[in-house]
């Protein structure tokens, strides 16, 4: 990334969320940004391209200093050869989760790297200095969005865990079939459930706040590297107690990210400790807004 100060930044704002580019002009009011103003007051200039124009988005991108955006939007574009994209100094992801952005960063700065010592062995530079500056960091500053995530991702499971328990696909089914047979109809409410929250952070911790004080959730239980002081959760856990966390559970609900420690996490073994030891049977249901590497879909029954 580039450490030079200039007296002006070009912002493209590239996104599906409505508003985003309003809403960053109004925070940075035309003269300021704080990560990249260091010890000065560069002027702004703001581009928002129609995202259905792939060759609008190019030119917006294109000399831009400083990118918002969504990367299935933006790595199109930022992988492309043709153009050149080495004014970048900071992209900032609307998603939540970053890896397929440090890759690009990584890509880019190989190719980006490898242009510039080409040109400094014109200028007669050694082989030595050349695995130097391959050696050098990503090119730009990549963040993401944080904090924000909570109230959506508890919607989500808490619908899925009512249409689950509710049985909404079964009386959508009557209803197209013009039936109304409830003789053996049976459902749990909330506050009878044993619901399991693996990753307890900014997302798992508002899941955990919204199925306590909203449905009284009968226990919820967390995996985190260290408990949290909160009232949310009734039982904590670490990944190394997974098989006493995951016992007798009616939902999983994943909101870890893929790291070396979570990969497979939830593997065939680590399954075998949901089940009732009195019946055999083991039917939670997992609910996964984290990463989908934690599963190993060689032992999940698909539906």
């Amino acid at each position: 990334m580039s450490s030079k100060l200039l007296m002006e930044y070009k912002i493209a704002i590239v996104s599906k969320i409505p508003g985003l580019g309003n809403i960053v002009k109004k925070r940075i009011g035309g003269n300021f940004v704080p990560s990249l103003s260091l010890g000065c007051n560069p002027k702004l200039s703001l581009s928002i391209p129609k995202i259905t124009d792939p060759n609008a988005i190019s030119a917006s991108l294109k000399g831009a200093n400083i990118v918002f955006g969504d990367p299935s939007l933006l790595e199109p574009h930022l992988r492309n050869p043709d153009l050149n994209f080495s004014s970048l100094e900071w992209i900032h992801s609307t998603w939540a989760g970053v890896e397929g952005m440090v890759q690009l960063a990584r890509d880019l700065s190989s190719r980006y790297q490898q242009n510039e010592v080409d040109a400094r062995l014109e200028d007669g530079e050694s082989l030595k200095k050349k695995a130097k500056v391959a050696q050098t960091n990503s090119p730009f500053l990549i963040t993401r969005m944080a904090d924000v995530f909570g109230p959506h991702m508890a919607e989500y499971c808490i619908g899925h865990i009512i249409r689950l328990e509710r049985q909404f696909e079964r009386f959508a089914l009557d209803q197209k079939q013009r039936r109304w047979e409830v003789k053996d109809y049976r459902y749990r409410r909330m506050n009878e459930l044993r619901i399991g929250i693996l990753g307890v952070g900014s997302i798992g911790l508002h899941v955990a706040m919204v199925l306590k004080t909203g449905f009284s959730v009968s226990v919820v239980r967390g995996m985190a590297r260290t408990k949290k002081n909160t009232l949310f959760v009734d039982e904590w856990y670490t990944a190394s107690e997974l098989p006493a966390f995951l016992h007798g559970l009616d939902y999983i609900i994943n909101t870890l990210p893929t790291t070396k420690h979570t990969r497979d996490l939830l593997s065939g073994e680590a399954l075998q400790h949901n089940l009732d030891r009195t019946t055999g049977s083991g039917d939670a249901v997992l609910i996964n807004v984290g990463r989908g590497a934690i599963i190993d879909t060689n032992h999940w029954s698909m539906h």
